[in-house]
Protein backbone atom coordinates (compact mmCIF):
# COMPACT_ATOMS: atom_id res chain seq x y z
CA UNK A 1 0.00 0.00 0.00
CA UNK A 2 1.07 3.56 -0.68
CA UNK A 3 2.29 5.60 2.16
CA UNK A 4 2.68 8.97 0.33
CA UNK A 5 0.99 10.25 -2.77
CA UNK A 6 1.85 13.32 -5.04
CA UNK A 7 -1.63 15.71 -6.15
CA UNK A 8 -1.97 15.48 -9.83
CA UNK A 9 -5.64 17.59 -9.93
CA UNK A 10 -7.61 19.06 -6.99
CA UNK A 11 -11.19 19.44 -7.73
CA UNK A 12 -12.39 21.83 -5.05
CA UNK A 13 -15.95 21.58 -6.51
CA UNK A 14 -15.87 17.86 -7.31
CA UNK A 15 -16.37 16.34 -10.66
CA UNK A 16 -18.78 18.46 -13.07
CA UNK A 17 -21.81 16.18 -13.56
CA UNK A 18 -24.92 16.90 -14.72
CA UNK A 19 -28.40 17.94 -12.62
CA UNK A 20 -25.71 17.95 -9.30
CA UNK A 21 -26.03 21.14 -7.76
CA UNK A 22 -22.87 22.95 -6.79
CA UNK A 23 -23.93 22.91 -3.02
CA UNK A 24 -23.88 19.02 -3.29
CA UNK A 25 -20.86 18.40 -4.67
CA UNK A 26 -17.39 17.54 -2.73
CA UNK A 27 -13.64 18.37 -2.89
CA UNK A 28 -11.49 15.44 -4.88
CA UNK A 29 -8.23 15.02 -5.92
CA UNK A 30 -6.49 12.24 -7.91
CA UNK A 31 -2.75 11.71 -7.20
CA UNK A 32 -0.32 8.92 -7.72
CA UNK A 33 1.97 7.02 -5.35
CA UNK A 34 5.09 7.98 -4.68
CA UNK A 35 6.05 3.81 -4.44
CA UNK A 36 3.95 1.70 -6.99
CA UNK A 37 2.51 4.67 -9.01
CA UNK A 38 -0.92 3.71 -8.23
CA UNK A 39 -3.24 5.90 -9.42
CA UNK A 40 -5.54 7.47 -6.48
CA UNK A 41 -9.16 9.46 -5.94
CA UNK A 42 -8.87 11.29 -2.48
CA UNK A 43 -10.99 12.89 -0.59
CA UNK A 44 -9.58 15.97 1.11
CA UNK A 45 -10.43 16.88 5.24
CA UNK A 46 -13.11 19.44 5.47
CA UNK A 47 -11.51 23.08 4.83
CA UNK A 48 -8.20 21.58 3.62
CA UNK A 49 -7.44 22.97 0.16
CA UNK A 50 -4.55 20.98 -1.86
CA UNK A 51 -2.42 22.17 -4.48
CA UNK A 52 -1.08 20.21 -7.58
CA UNK A 53 2.23 18.56 -7.14
CA UNK A 54 1.63 18.54 -3.20
CA UNK A 55 2.91 15.58 -1.63
CA UNK A 56 0.49 14.30 1.31
CA UNK A 57 0.47 11.44 3.26
CA UNK A 58 -2.13 8.58 2.57
CA UNK A 59 -0.54 5.26 4.85
CA UNK A 60 -2.76 4.38 7.69
CA UNK A 61 -2.57 6.73 11.07
CA UNK A 62 -3.64 10.40 11.19
CA UNK A 63 -3.08 12.11 7.89
CA UNK A 64 -3.21 16.00 8.00
CA UNK A 65 -4.85 16.63 4.26
CA UNK A 66 -6.46 13.77 2.82
CA UNK A 67 -10.05 12.09 4.82
CA UNK A 68 -9.78 8.93 2.59
CA UNK A 69 -8.71 7.14 -0.30
CA UNK A 70 -11.73 6.98 -2.40
CA UNK A 71 -10.93 4.39 -4.90
CA UNK A 72 -7.90 3.71 -7.24
CA UNK A 73 -8.63 5.30 -10.66
CA UNK A 74 -7.94 3.61 -14.37
CA UNK A 75 -5.50 6.27 -16.95
CA UNK A 76 -9.31 6.56 -18.59
CA UNK A 77 -10.60 8.35 -15.34
CA UNK A 78 -8.07 10.90 -15.30
CA UNK A 79 -8.74 14.54 -15.57
CA UNK A 80 -7.03 16.21 -18.57
CA UNK A 81 -4.98 18.22 -16.03
CA UNK A 82 -4.07 15.12 -14.07
CA UNK A 83 -2.56 13.55 -17.51
CA UNK A 84 -0.53 16.31 -18.43
CA UNK A 85 0.57 16.39 -14.62
CA UNK A 86 1.45 12.89 -14.86
CA UNK A 87 4.45 12.80 -16.80
CA UNK A 88 6.26 15.37 -14.60
CA UNK A 89 5.83 13.84 -11.25
CA UNK A 90 6.23 10.53 -12.28
CA UNK A 91 10.04 11.80 -13.68
CA UNK A 92 10.54 13.95 -10.45
CA UNK A 93 9.68 10.35 -8.80
CA UNK A 94 12.49 8.87 -11.01
CA UNK A 95 14.51 11.04 -10.42
CA UNK A 96 14.21 11.41 -6.19
CA UNK A 97 14.31 7.42 -6.36
CA UNK A 98 17.25 7.24 -8.64
CA UNK A 99 19.16 4.30 -6.61
CA UNK A 100 15.79 1.83 -7.16
CA UNK A 101 15.97 2.77 -10.67
CA UNK A 102 19.83 2.36 -11.62
CA UNK A 103 19.40 -0.66 -9.40
CA UNK A 104 17.05 -1.84 -12.11
CA UNK A 105 19.46 -1.41 -14.85
CA UNK A 106 22.46 -3.07 -13.03
CA UNK A 107 19.75 -6.31 -11.90
CA UNK A 108 17.48 -6.64 -15.12
CA UNK A 109 17.64 -10.31 -15.90
CA UNK A 110 15.67 -12.55 -18.82
CA UNK A 111 12.48 -12.71 -18.80
CA UNK A 112 12.71 -16.04 -21.37
CA UNK A 113 15.13 -17.26 -24.03
CA UNK A 114 13.73 -14.28 -26.39
CA UNK A 115 12.94 -11.70 -24.14
CA UNK A 116 15.03 -9.58 -21.56
CA UNK A 117 13.88 -6.68 -18.68
CA UNK A 118 15.82 -4.60 -20.54
CA UNK A 119 14.33 -4.72 -23.92
CA UNK A 120 10.63 -3.60 -22.11
CA UNK A 121 11.74 -0.18 -21.53
CA UNK A 122 10.87 2.14 -25.17
CA UNK A 123 13.43 2.55 -27.51
CA UNK A 124 15.59 -0.69 -26.41
CA UNK A 125 16.36 -3.13 -28.40
CA UNK A 126 18.77 -6.28 -28.87
CA UNK A 127 21.51 -3.46 -29.52
CA UNK A 128 20.88 -1.31 -26.59
CA UNK A 129 20.31 -4.55 -24.12
CA UNK A 130 23.80 -6.17 -25.29
CA UNK A 131 25.57 -2.18 -24.59
CA UNK A 132 23.98 -1.95 -21.11
CA UNK A 133 24.84 -5.45 -19.70
CA UNK A 134 28.50 -5.28 -21.24
CA UNK A 135 28.98 -2.01 -19.53
CA UNK A 136 27.30 -2.95 -16.48
CA UNK A 137 29.51 -6.22 -16.28
CA UNK A 138 32.96 -3.75 -16.41
CA UNK A 139 31.32 -1.82 -13.81
CA UNK A 140 27.80 -1.23 -12.08
CA UNK A 141 26.14 2.25 -13.11
CA UNK A 142 26.25 4.41 -10.58
CA UNK A 143 23.69 7.19 -11.91
CA UNK A 144 21.86 8.27 -14.36
CA UNK A 145 24.52 10.06 -15.82
CA UNK A 146 26.99 7.25 -15.92
CA UNK A 147 24.50 5.47 -17.83
CA UNK A 148 23.95 7.94 -20.83
CA UNK A 149 27.77 8.56 -20.74
CA UNK A 150 28.99 4.62 -20.59
CA UNK A 151 25.90 3.30 -23.42
CA UNK A 152 26.29 5.48 -26.24
CA UNK A 153 23.43 6.45 -28.66
CA UNK A 154 21.02 5.70 -25.51
CA UNK A 155 17.77 8.24 -25.11
CA UNK A 156 17.63 9.56 -21.34
CA UNK A 157 17.20 7.09 -19.22
CA UNK A 158 14.83 9.06 -16.54
CA UNK A 159 12.45 9.36 -19.89
CA UNK A 160 12.74 5.46 -20.79
CA UNK A 161 11.45 4.61 -17.51
CA UNK A 162 9.10 7.42 -17.44
CA UNK A 163 7.79 6.01 -20.69
CA UNK A 164 7.19 2.57 -19.52
CA UNK A 165 5.45 3.32 -16.47
CA UNK A 166 2.92 5.65 -18.28
CA UNK A 167 2.50 2.25 -20.77
CA UNK A 168 1.67 0.13 -17.53
CA UNK A 169 -0.78 2.99 -16.19
CA UNK A 170 -2.44 3.35 -19.46
CA UNK A 171 -4.56 0.37 -19.20
CA UNK A 172 -7.06 1.31 -22.34
CA UNK A 173 -4.49 -0.41 -25.40
CA UNK A 174 -4.20 -4.00 -25.16
CA UNK A 175 -2.12 -6.22 -23.08
CA UNK A 176 0.14 -7.69 -25.87
CA UNK A 177 3.56 -8.67 -26.01
CA UNK A 178 5.78 -6.34 -24.19
CA UNK A 179 2.65 -4.37 -22.80
CA UNK A 180 1.32 -7.27 -20.28
CA UNK A 181 4.71 -6.95 -18.20
CA UNK A 182 4.40 -5.11 -15.28
CA UNK A 183 8.01 -3.73 -14.19
CA UNK A 184 7.55 -0.77 -12.23
CA UNK A 185 3.69 0.17 -11.17
CA UNK A 186 1.14 -1.88 -9.43
CA UNK A 187 -0.88 -4.11 -11.11
CA UNK A 188 -4.14 -3.65 -11.60
CA UNK A 189 -7.14 -5.18 -9.72
CA UNK A 190 -10.82 -5.16 -9.14
CA UNK A 191 -10.08 -2.98 -5.39
CA UNK A 192 -7.62 -0.81 -3.26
Amino acid sequence: MEEYAIILDYLPLGYVKEGIPTYKRKPVAQAVGKEEFTLLELIPKENVPLDIHQKVYIGSGKREEISRINRRLKYDDLTATAKIELNYVIEEIIKAKEDRFIEFFNEAGPISTRLHQLELLPGIGKKHMWDIIKARKEKPFENFEDVKKRVPMLADPVKLISKRILSELDATKEKKGKRKYILFTRPPTKRY
